[in-house]
């Protein structure tokens, strides 16, 4: 997964999720994550990579406008203003599988939300992996074929109903 995609993909997610706010985003990773996203050594330089980040955006993902990054440590933040928020909400489409997700996920019940994995890796022609109660992130679940949805899905039933945590799988597989 790549740096521009999974920037677009969760401010989509945060979109759906909450509306647009007619604001700026900050979205936060941790320096291992954007190494990995954008195929870097580990070892490079926080100043460096904040500049790598930039350019980088500024060359793939222009159509967001100005963005900001800055670093506190080995956590980085992308400030995407206004103008990319707009751009996110009115041109990238909604993901069919958030969609169905977020739809049944309203329900709070767990094995509806199975069987809407389980019918939609059918639809894919793919299978659901999945892990019980990996490591406190509840039920993990996620397409063995990333071309249905790249991503993996913590979900924790607890006394106050049913929650989740998207992750790109190589973030879940190196803290998991």
């Amino acid at each position: 997964m790549t740096l521009e995609k999974h920037l677009v993909d969760t401010m989509k997610e945060w979109q759906m999720k909450i509306g647009n706010l007619d604001s700026d985003m900050r979205l936060y990773y941790p320096k291992d994550s954007l190494c990995d996203y954008l195929r870097l050594e580990h070892d490079i330089s926080n100043e460096s990579l904040k500049e790598y980040i930039r350019k980088y955006l500024a060359d793939k993902a222009g159509y967001l406008g100005e963005i900001a990054v800055s670093y506190e440590r080995n956590r980085f933040c992308i400030l995407v203003g206004e103008t990319g928020c707009a751009y996110v909400e009115q041109s990238v489409p909604e993901p069919v599988f958030l969609v169905k997700f977020l739809k049944v996920l309203q329900a709070q019940n767990m094995d509806r939300i199975r069987m809407l994995f389980d019918e939609y890796a059918e639809q894919h022609g793919t299978t659901v992996c999945s892990e019980k109660e990996e490591d406190g992130c509840g039920t993990v679940l996620y397409f063995e074929d990333e071309n249905a949805d790249p991503y993996v899905y913590c979900i924790d039933q607890n006394e106050f109903g049913i929650t989740y945590h998207r992750f790109a799988k190589s973030d879940f597989e190196s803290d998991g």
